[in-house]
């Protein structure tokens, strides 16, 4: 029980820190492209630095919470495969599969009820999917019950 709750809470950190990362950077540079191309002066780039930043500090807030059923749901599926005693080299294939459908939550229910675009769900679901893929497959889960992989 305790090494499934280190495991979840490791990668539920991992992920809700690199997605948002990610994303600041993604964002950062577009930003940057735009208002170097563009004809606005400095007051005006340093306000949309400044208000660049704040949702960005918002959004590492938002990812803690929206990423809370992801450490969840990684507990209970260790717990699920601890009980029904699957072996150690199938762990990480259902662990991806939890990773991939609770990571891409968030941005499909903002499509369902905000008018979104293609592009943000295409970016933003790849920067929360990759950290929480990384996160799945970097840490090791340590399997209470496991059978030994047989090398026939």
């Amino acid at each position: 029980m305790k090494q499934a709750l280190i495991y979840s809470l490791k990668a539920w950190l991992t992920t809700s820190l690199l997605a948002p990362l990610l994303i600041t950077v993604i964002r950062f540079i577009l930003l940057r492209n735009y208002l170097t191309s563009s004809d606005i002066g400095n007051y005006q780039i340093d306000r949309q630095y400044h208000r660049f930043m704040l949702q960005q500090l918002h959004m590492v807030l938002g990812g803690f919470i929206f990423l809370i059923p992801f450490g969840f749901a990684l507990c209970y599926c260790i717990f699920f495969l601890n009980k029904r005693q699957v072996p150690c080299h199938q762990y990480k294939r259902y662990l991806s599969i939890t990773a991939i459908v609770f990571s891409l939550l968030p941005d499909l229910l903002s499509a369902c009820f905000f008018s979104v675009s293609v592009r943000f769900l295409i970016v933003e679901g790849s920067c929360y999917l990759i950290p929480a893929l990384i996160s799945v497959w970097f840490y090791n889960p340590k399997p209470i019950n496991h059978k030994p992989i047989d090398p026939s």
